[in-house]
């Protein structure tokens, strides 16, 4: 006989809000703890064969909320022989229900986080800009790689098209941002983030390959602007000038 015990503390009222957020999908909840394990802690757990045993643990009871918005659940999974609970992942329900079920949760977890850092007090013009892009790239209301977007992820960064982008964000009129687009490039370029060319200078040009388009604009590093768990493709198109 095989016991295996898993515990995972979540220290964050988000963490705890996307819990409730999966049990309201309507998804087993086998499949919930199975997805929190896998992108909280990294670990997988059951293979469908064995999907009924984690449901009959009455892992529900185990659950208990803790002070200062904590949750804490503990998993005690028992089976006979053959029974490995660190197998690779497999969705109890149906395809392709439960795999859009998570992705929801993944994106409402990310707009979570995602706000919460564009709202956060204190930080540089430069970073507040940076996170607005995220958000706006969340909310689909900036697009990427097409001839249009403002946006293109190239294999050296994040190439944010200039002064295009600087002039949305400015419209935007946050409290404390930068009112004019040379306050705000000389906010960004003060905040060193974004990437130089080989001459230390800030502004990058992004060629079409195949000739007629010339970008100006910024390079970041794609960890600024896409989780750590996203991939977004990158554009074929586009050359970096060096």
């Amino acid at each position: 006989m095989l016991m295996t015990k898993t515990k995972h503390l979540f220290n964050d009222e988000t963490a705890k809000n996307l819990f409730k957020v999966l049990i309201q999908t309507g998804i087993p909840f086998a499949d919930v703890v199975r997805f929190l394990l896998r992108h909280k802690t990294g670990i997988t757990t059951t293979q469908s064969a064995n999907a009924l045993n984690l449901d009959r643990t009455g892992l529900h009871k185990q659950l208990t909320g803790l002070s200062a918005g904590r949750g804490v659940y503990e998993n005690h999974l028992t089976k006979h022989l053959g029974f490995n609970p660190f197998t690779e992942y497999e969705s109890v329900t149906g395809l392709p229900v439960a795999k859009r079920a998570a992705q929801d949760v993944l994106r409402k977890r990310r707009l979570l986080e995602s706000e919460a850092a564009l709202n956060t007090p204190g930080q540089t013009p430069g970073l507040a800009f940076l996170n607005w892009v995220r958000h706006q790239l969340l909310l689909g209301e900036l697009t990427t790689n097409t001839q249009k977007s403002l946006v293109h992820v190239l294999p050296q960064g994040v190439f944010l098209v200039a002064p295009a982008l600087f002039e949305r964000y400015l419209q935007e009129g946050y409290e404390g941002a930068p009112r004019t687009l040379r306050q705000l490039q000389e906010a960004i370029e003060k905040g060193g983030l974004n990437i130089k060319n080989q001459r230390r200078i800030n502004v990058r040009i992004a060629t079409q390959k195949d000739g007629g388009i010339r970008l100006h604009g910024y390079l970041f590093p794609q960890d600024l602007l896409f989780f750590s768990d996203q991939d977004p493709p990158l554009n074929q198109k586009l050359n970096l000038e060096k």
